[in-house]
């Protein structure tokens, strides 16, 4: 439950296992006790809302790249979320910010990734993450 959420964080957080979220503002008690027991009972509970916002963002991340498994490329999905960020132009305090990860945390993403793919620098691995399919 929160007051909302991007798409972004909503990707990212069924891509965790997040299967219900309720509007904070719009949720009484009894609202969160049926969206518990359901999914409990193998059910998700999405708001029309963040369903819609949710196609978008699968829509305008698969793009081409229909049926491109990222773990092909040797991309696990936190690098994969830091490359799409570092392609949008932001900077590392950017990032970090955005992903709820320290400055450092993201310059040892990023380093461990360059070291592993033989690749020179962040717009190398981009480029190489884009050729991939998976940004």
């Amino acid at each position: 439950m929160a007051d909302s959420i991007s798409r972004t964080h909503l990707v990212r957080a069924i891509s965790r296992g997040l299967v219900s979220f309720l509007p904070r503002p719009q949720t009484s008690m009894e609202r969160a006790v049926q969206a518990v027991l359901a999914t409990r009972a193998g059910h998700a509970d999405l708001p029309q809302a963040v369903i819609k916002d949710l196609i978008e963002q699968i829509k305008s991340n698969n793009g081409a790249r229909t049926g491109t498994d990222p773990r092909s490329a040797g991309l696990n999905l936190r690098e994969i979320n830091v490359l799409s960020l570092v392609a949008e132009g932001l900077s590392t305090s950017e990032i970090a910010q955005q992903l709820n990860y320290s400055e450092k945390t993201i310059k040892n993403i990023l380093h461990s990734m360059t070291v592993r793919l033989g690749l020179r620098n962040r717009a190398h691995a981009v480029a190489y993450a884009v050729r991939a399919g998976v940004v």
